[in-house]
């Protein structure tokens, strides 16, 4: 029976007969199998589990319910068929599933189904899924199906097929759409949407008809109008240039502004003008403001000075009227937006302020007598004085007006510049190129930009858009920069002396043309800029140095009056960073010792607010002879500074005065010249080091003699190495902390043993990894041998370490040792990574690692490891060009080059780290190991100093 109906249903009419009412489409026929929909098999009931997983209460990712979906399509048949079954009596939640399943297997037949179940039963939530589901299964038919829901119960229905239909219509729906509109009623708003998307005479003319209709189908007629673009425009017009009747008058000003204002283009006449006028007196607020949106564009687009065309104060009135309301208003979401926009630029200000504060501010401005902004002023030679340019951003204002403008209110933040009706018009010519007051359309820019440039002229006046194109704004700047570099003279006018700046600007006008020579103009500017400098503000005071800086040749300006000015505006500045610091560059290229000394002076001062940084940047500039100087003559402060720096310099000159300074009686300045003698390796300087500990001994200042104990070990010397011995007898814990530094830093072949010995003595306490780490510092050349004698100690703990930074040596000796370590504990990583630096073996990947290498060892054990290295590089099959004889270490450096390129572009790490053994072997030298993860830079600026050694050995041949 249940068949029966459904195939009757679906031979009924299904589509919109002129105005006739829709008749139900039926559900197609199901197939015999699917007949009793009642009955669930397993199946049946294992695909229901499994689409709860998608449910929308269960927010998936994406990607997780795209692989449940296709997990589907392998786990069952005739999904389609089951989809839909469920999703007649699936709730809302469910729903999301299935048609996100029908949307990945369904077909047209599907689309029908889900037609049928939108206009049978409620969706809920997934309304709009499912709707969208239908018209792309539906394919072809999906307009047809779309406008068949557009006449459902469901209001939801009506809207989503209203919104997918949008983009599917043309102009062949039109007599649909409009047959739709005037027979159904509840329908009837979104059939005016849609007529939005076909333009055609016949459903603009329905649109203009339906202005003067109830209040929602009149704004959705007005929108509709606007989505028509300018195609509408010509019979908008028409209502425009008659007086109006009714309130499609507004409607129609509103949208043909906005037509305008998209297309670029003004669509109001002055045809229209006087009717526009005589409605903004009438009682209705929408009114009002929708022909005040008209007008203000009219007169924005004008050229009228007076505000009295346009009624500019009413105007004004009218838009603060809708942007702040007190009284209601029809239909504000759809006007305020706009007006709020044509009131910033009608008034050329920034409204964000409370709606009292901006209502007062209406009644006063259109009590006044009001001019509203332009696009256009014009300019020419007769009221070029009169003109004023104001560009403001969140960084700064930049002012330029004639000379007969009048009183200006003076800001200390603004840049006022005085210019003659010739440069004003040369500015305007230079702005107008970038594209200031030329139109721009409303997709242009979508976002108020936070830069405008202002111009008034007497009362009229023309500004930027606020949505300007940033790049016609960074035009138009620019411009502006470069005048404002020209006119730079006129920021620094003294107001105590020259109150008055176009006055100022007069008398600097005579003296420029007086003086048309630039070396002049420069000492002048210079003249004019030290003169107010100490009391400019941080903005101003910046800018003022950077003007300073691109004077050429400043340093033949400058005097040393001049340099005390700048000295005295460093001053002015809480610290010495940026800018300040300049200034004190500055004053260092006055020719002048008294200068350069009060330089360091100011330094000083502020030593803690930037003085400490600025000092080293001074001392670059001064050059080592000035340095020499403040050594012998500086302050405390600048004396210890001067000695970093000189030994950093590596300047000998300063050992002399370093020597009578171990003297001093200033424990800071005697304790900073010795660690200088010891950074200078001064050889002189050993004896009377020697000399002070004799005659000190015991009672010598404790930090002192550790300085002097790591200074001697800098110098160096046959004399150091029984000193140190006998400090290593102190048992005063940093006494001991600075002889094993010393020890560290000492150039001598005992050194590295008194090291060891202490390691061995002390073992893993502080003392002991304190000597460890500087034994480690001598370097594989160095340490090795003596890591090598001591493997025969008993201490375990002891013989790992030395195990292990032999390892990192990748010293031979060692891997007897770590294989031992490596049978203990075959994971351990570290042993591993060692073994694969001295042999070039990786067995990381290898089960049997252990086993592996003791064959591999009885099979190399009596072979040097250059053998072991060239061994590696066939394992790897790495071209190569070497041979044993250039890897026997008597002096051949043939090798070398390719060594170093190995040592760079080996394709495994351990044999790079290989690499670097073998050159320290092959050239005596080292200059560092290079571990498995050393990066490509290191690895490359060790490669360079080994071939820098074979260049200085072939250059001492042909020598």
């Amino acid at each position: 029976m249940l068949w029966l109906v459904s195939t009757l249903i679906l031979l009924a009419p299904q589509s919109v007969q002129k105005g006739r009412n829709l008749t139900l489409p039926g559900r197609p026929a199901p197939k015999v199998q699917e007949q009793d929909l009642g009955r669930r098999d397993a199946l049946q009931q294992r695909f229901h589990a499994k689409l709860l997983e998608i449910r929308r209460s269960v927010h998936l990712a994406k990607s997780k319910e795209q692989a449940i979906i296709l997990r589907l399509g392998e786990d069952f048949d005739d999904i389609p068929g089951r989809a839909i079954r469920l999703a007649s009596q699936a709730d809302p939640d469910l729903m999301h599933g299935i048609m996100r399943v029908l949307q990945a297997y369904g077909t047209p037949k599907q689309a029908a189904e889900i037609r049928y179940l939108l206009l049978t039963r409620k969706f809920g939530s997934a309304t709009l899924l499912a709707t969208e589901t239908m018209a792309m299964l539906a394919r072809d038919e999906a307009k047809e199906y779309l406008f068949q829901c557009l006449s459902a119960s469901s209001s939801a229905l009506r809207k989503h097929s209203a919104d997918l239909l949008m983009d599917r219509v043309g102009q062949e729906d039109g007599p649909r759409i409009i047959t739709i509109a005037r027979e159904e009623s509840r329908v009837r708003v979104k059939a005016l949407q849609l007529l939005g998307a076909v333009k055609t005479v016949e459903s603009r003319q329905y649109l203009i008809e339906s202005l003067s209709s109830n209040p929602l189908q009149a704004e959705t007629a007005c929108r509709a109008l606007i989505n028509q673009g300018e195609s509408a425009a010509a019979d908008l017009q028409e209502i425009l240039r008659k007086s109006a009747r009714g309130r499609d008058f507004a409607y129609a000003a509103f949208a043909l502004t906005r037509i305008g204002e998209a297309q670029g283009e003004l669509f109001l006449g002055e045809d229209m003008r006087e009717h526009l006028i005589a409605e903004l007196d009438m009682p209705d607020p929408f009114v009002q403001s929708a022909v005040a949106i008209a007008l203000s564009t009219m007169a924005w687009n004008s050229t009228d000075s007076t505000g009295e065309k346009y009624r500019d104060g009413a105007v004004l009135s009218r838009l603060v009227r809708v942007v702040a309301p007190r009284e209601f208003v029809s239909h504000l979401a759809l006007i305020q937006p706009v007006a709020e926009r044509q009131l910033k630029r009608f008034s050329g200000q920034d409204q964000n302020q409370r709606s009292d504060l901006l209502r007062q501010w209406g009644r006063q401005m259109s009590e006044a007598a009001f001019v509203g902004s332009r696009r256009r002023v014009e300019i020419d030679q007769n009221n070029a004085d009169l003109a004023v340019f104001t560009w403001e951003d969140p960084d700064q204002v930049l002012r330029f007006f004639g000379p007969e403008v009048g009183d200006l209110d003076s800001q200390t933040e603004t840049e006022d510049y005085v210019l003659s009706s010739t440069e004003i018009l040369g500015l305007l010519s230079h702005l107008t190129d970038a594209g200031f007051m030329r139109p721009i359309s409303a997709q242009e820019s979508s976002t108020e930009s936070s830069r405008s440039l202002h111009l008034t002229v007497g009362l009229a006046s023309c500004r930027t858009e606020p949505a300007a194109d940033p790049r016609v704004l960074d035009g138009i700047f620019a411009a502006l920069r470069r005048c404002a570099l020209d006119q730079r003279w006129q920021l620094y006018r003294n107001p105590k002396t020259n109150p008055d700046p176009v006055e100022f600007w007069r008398q600097e006008q005579t003296w420029l043309e007086e003086h048309p020579d630039t070396g002049a103009r420069n000492l002048h500017l210079k003249e004019l800029i030290l003169g107010v400098l100490p009391s400019l503000d941080e903005a101003r005071f910046e800018l003022a140095v950077q003007h300073l800086l691109a004077l050429p040749r400043l340093g033949d300006l400058l005097t040393a009056a001049d340099g005390e000015i700048l000295l005295q505006a460093a001053r002015t500045r809480p610290s010495l960073e940026g800018v300040a610091f300049q200034v004190l560059e500055l004053a260092l290229l006055v020719p002048s010792d008294e200068i350069w000394r009060e330089v360091l002076g100011v330094a000083e001062e502020r030593y803690d607010r930037g003085g400490r940084q600025a000092m080293a940047r001074i001392f670059a500039i001064l050059g080592p002879d000035r340095l020499l100087i403040s050594l012998r003559q500086g302050s405390k402060i600048v004396r210890l500074l001067v000695m970093d720096e000189l030994a950093q310099l590596r300047d000998m000159r300063a050992v002399p005065d370093l020597l009578e300074l171990i003297e001093h009686k200033d424990r800071d300045l005697r304790r900073s010249s010795v660690f200088c003698l010891g950074k200078l390796q001064a050889i002189g300087a050993r004896g009377p080091l020697l000399g002070l500990l004799e005659t000190s001994g015991q009672e010598m200042d404790p930090y002192l003699r550790r300085t002097v104990w790591v200074a001697l070990a800098r110098i160096g010397g046959s004399d150091v190495l029984p000193v140190l011995e006998s400090a290593a007898m102190y048992t005063d814990p940093a006494d001991r902390r600075a002889v094993i530094t010393a020890l560290g830093v000492l150039d001598h072949p005992s050194a590295a043993r008194e090291l060891a010995r202490m390691y061995a003595m002390w073992g893993d306490n502080t003392y002991g990894q304190l000597a460890m780490q500087n034994l480690r510092r001598k370097g594989d050349l160095v340490a090795s041998p003596i890591l090598e004698e001591m493997l025969l100690t008993t201490n375990q703990a002891i013989r790992r370490q030395i195990v292990l930074l032999l390892g990192e040596f990748q010293h031979p000796a060692a891997f007897p040792e770590l294989l031992n370590m490596l049978t203990e504990e075959p994971r351990h990583l570290q042993e591993i990574s060692l073994i694969a630096g001295i042999t070039g073996q990786d067995v990381t990947e290898r089960n049997d690692r252990v086993e592996f290498l003791r064959a591999w060892y009885r099979a190399n054990i009596g072979l040097p490891q250059s053998i072991w290295f060239l061994n590696a590089l066939g394992d790897y099959q790495v071209p190569h060009s070497l041979d044993i004889e250039q890897l026997r270490g008597d002096g051949n450096l043939s090798g070398v080059p390719e060594l170093t390129r190995l040592l760079v572009e080996a394709p495994a790490p351990q044999l790079r780290s290989l690499a670097a053994r073998i050159l320290r072997v092959v050239t005596h030298q080292d200059y560092g190991v290079v571990s498995l993860q050393a990066p490509e830079d290191r690895r490359r600026a060790i490669a360079e100093r080994y071939l820098y050694l074979v260049d200085a050995a072939q250059d001492a041949k042909k020598r």
